[in-house]
């Protein structure tokens, strides 16, 4: 019996349907949650979707929820899947929890600037 933790040799990211999320395009988005840290930071939610935003927003607010998220920012951008994980990364300073996609607000200028530097990558430019 042989056991590997091995992807392809092509190494994409893949979604549950086999979609490739490395080349396809979604919504890489940044939404503001109405609720904040005891430093009167707001908590924001960085996260993917290939659906419609608004449907994604309303998907997230549960019983569990207190307030309606808001959209801050939102990206329509190939490679989303590896712009989230390069931007979870890299804004590891102002998460609030390894496990969430929670960060406070002091995340939001880099974002912009991450997701430039993803795109100029992306078109080969340099």
């Amino acid at each position: 019996m042989r056991i590997s933790l091995a992807t392809d040799s092509s190494d994409e990211q893949t979604n549950q349907a086999g979609e490739d999320y490395d080349s396809a395009s979604g919504t890489l988005y940044v939404l503001g949650t109405s609720t904040f840290t005891e430093s009167q930071k707001e908590i924001v939610k960085i996260g993917i979707t290939t659906r419609p935003l608004d449907e994604r927003i309303k998907q997230l607010y549960t019983t569990g929820v207190p307030f309606h998220f808001r959209c801050l920012k939102a990206y329509s951008v190939p490679g989303f899947a590896s712009l989230e994980a390069a931007l979870h990364s890299l804004l590891t300073p102002f998460r609030l929890n390894d496990g969430r996609e929670f960060f406070t607000s002091d995340a939001v200028p880099f974002v912009e600037r991450v997701v430039a530097i993803h795109a100029e990558i992306r078109s080969g430019r340099g």
